[in-house]
């Protein structure tokens, strides 16, 4: 059952997924989006930062956040096993600090 902090939360993840398609998808297509080298946070952090720095993207910072938090959430939807595989490559104290991240944005959307 749908109590009204999961309805929002899923309103929340509609929005976002809604802007991430319509900003991301002005400059290339939304699968290349996803054909990244690396899935950890602080990656798409980065990615997310150099798309915004294109002057077509129109992306603003808070926009920007929104579709970082999305690709995040998403990730661990789509994209498990490698991110897991990747948090078990990095030193301990970064996986710590990819997997509080993670932690943080999963609970916005749930």
């Amino acid at each position: 059952m749908f109590t009204p902090k999961k309805m929002l939360a899923q309103k929340e993840l509609q929005s976002s997924q809604k802007l991430f398609k319509s900003r991301c998808s002005q400059c290339h297509s939304l699968s290349q989006a996803y054909d990244v080298d690396s899935v950890l946070p602080s990656s798409w952090k980065e990615t997310v930062k150099s798309m915004q720095r294109k002057s077509e993207s129109n992306i603003n910072d808070t926009e920007a956040q929104t579709i970082y938090e999305f690709l995040v959430y998403d990730t661990t939807k789509k994209q498990n096993k490698k991110l897991e595989q990747e948090l078990q490559a990095i030193p301990k104290d970064q996986q710590q600090t990819e997997q509080a991240e993670i932690d943080r944005i999963k609970k916005l959307f749930s």
